[in-house]
């Protein structure tokens, strides 16, 4: 299914559609936005790669998202967990994983369905 897309930048400060981007999707997705990145994000993604969100879709135990969580100037792509009450944005480096408490202020924007990666 190939499907335009609003594009946006990981720059959580701004709002604005920075453009469209085509995309061939594997699974059809009503709901669907694009973020791209402004720098690398390390060890497995370049700046230029494309993330394709499914708003609709809500987040699972080890599902790639997209949030905006406060304190952070940029929105996150990270890997969700849950287990139990206790819910996780990992990173994909070595960085310390973000307790999502529930007193704490954040958005999961939606699932990640598809990368389009630099290489």
């Amino acid at each position: 299914m190939k499907k335009t897309v609003p594009l946006y930048s990981l720059d959580s400060l701004s709002t604005q559609q920075i453009g469209t981007v085509a995309v061939k999707l594997a699974e059809e997705a009503t709901h669907t936005i694009a973020f791209t990145l402004d720098e690398d994000l390390k060890p497995i993604f370049k700046k230029g790669s494309v993330f394709i969100v499914d708003t609709d879709l809500h987040a699972e135990n080890d599902t790639l998202v997209a949030a905006k969580v406060h304190g952070h100037h940029k929105i996150l792509i990270r890997k969700f967990y849950s287990e139990g009450n206790k819910k996780t944005l990992k990173a994909f480096d070595d960085s310390a994983a973000i307790i999502l408490m529930p007193t704490m202020q954040y958005q999961i924007l939606g699932v990640v369905i598809q990368v389009n990666a630099k290489t």
